[in-house]
């Protein structure tokens, strides 16, 4: 278990990502040093990443390779919901992100050099394109100024038996 930085008299909260490194380690089969985690400093929260892990994925970190730097993200519309997708997704390559998520994430994968990452948000983003294409294609369709008018069907009313039963109609008053 990691502790909670200190700024100037003021503890932030980490989040913790130790049960998600410890259970990759075991599927892996690795052991990885125990000194070897830096700080990336979010909105609210701070997070630690294990650098051997994140220099696998990323080539800003293999770059770094320093657990001495701590990490700020200058954008401040960059939540640490996102921080917190991008080293779970290093850490299990789940990638269940939300849609309001790509830009933050996607941001982050060009700071960090996550290529593999990016190439997923790419597909992400083009499925997303090509659905908005094909719902505004489905929309100029739909319009109800260019639809022909349907054909009525009359069914004719039949008795129990099947005889058809003959309608007169009736003569219009003036």
């Amino acid at each position: 278990m990691l502790s909670p930085i200190k700024n100037s008299n003021n503890i932030i909260p980490t989040t913790d990502f130790s049960k998600l490194l410890d259970d990759y380690c075991k599927v892996h089969n690795i052991k990885l040093p125990s000194n070897r985690y830096t700080v990336i400093v979010g909105v609210n929260k701070n997070f630690y990443l294990h650098l051997d892990v994140a220099g696998c994925f990323s080539k800003y970190f293999n770059r770094i390779n320093s657990p001495d730097t701590i990490h700020y993200i200058k954008r401040t519309d960059i939540t640490d919901r996102a921080i917190g997708k991008v080293i779970e997704w290093i850490y299990t390559g789940n990638t269940t992100i939300a849609p309001f998520d790509l830009k933050q994430i996607y941001y982050l994968c060009n700071l960090w050099e996550i290529e593999k990452l990016q190439a997923i948000l790419n597909v992400f983003q083009n499925v997303k394109n090509d659905k908005n294409e094909l719902m505004g294609e489905a929309n100029i369709v739909e319009n109800p100024s260019i639809h022909q008018e349907r054909k009525k069907k009359i069914l004719s009313i039949c008795k129990a038996d099947g005889t058809r039963v003959k309608i007169h109609s009736l003569p219009l008053l003036h």
